[in-house]
């Protein structure tokens, strides 16, 4: 599903930068979350590295321009 490739790569961006993507307070309610990831500017998408695009690619807000979990599967595959 691409709610799941969005969830991987916000994992990710996590993982590699520190940050989430979108700011709220670490006390915030599920609901509270999900509003700020919809309604809230997103930080800038911008990891380095070789999986930087595929990252971006996954987070983004239009689930149609995600890429699949075969294509992230490839990706990794071809990351060095």
């Amino acid at each position: 599903m691409r709610t799941d490739v969005y969830a991987l790569g916000a994992s990710w961006f996590i993982s590699a930068t520190g940050w989430r993507h979108v700011d709220y307070p670490d006390a915030a309610s599920r609901s509270d979350q999900r509003q700020a990831i919809v309604g809230k500017p997103h930080r800038p998408i911008n990891v380095p590295g070789p999986l930087g695009g595929i990252i971006e690619q996954m987070m983004s807000r239009n689930p149609a321009d995600r890429p699949g979990a075969a294509d992230v599967c490839r990706e990794l595959r071809t990351a060095r």
